[in-house]
């Protein structure tokens, strides 16, 4: 098995509504964005991605069981 239920369910409701087709397009590579913000502090780096099925793929938390290991994460933020 590698992915959870919860993982099949998003996938195929997006397959479903047309949101995806299930073919590589190079879309999730593409709409990596960063942003340097000026806090208090000093700098913070901002890392983002807003592709729908991103978590999915690439972050650390929800990542599928066959990209794991294999595929890059996503950067957690740090908690305050």
């Amino acid at each position: 098995m590698n992915t959870t239920p919860a993982q099949k369910r998003a996938f195929f409701a997006l397959l479903r509504a047309g949101r995806i087709s299930g073919a590589r397009t190079g879309k999730l590579g593409q709409s990596w964005a960063t942003r340097v913000l000026e806090a208090a502090t000093g700098l913070v780096g901002v890392v983002g991605n807003n592709r729908p099925y991103a978590r999915w793929v690439q972050d650390r938390g929800r990542q599928a069981r066959f990209p794991a290991g294999h595929w890059g994460t996503a950067p957690r933020q740090p908690s305050s």
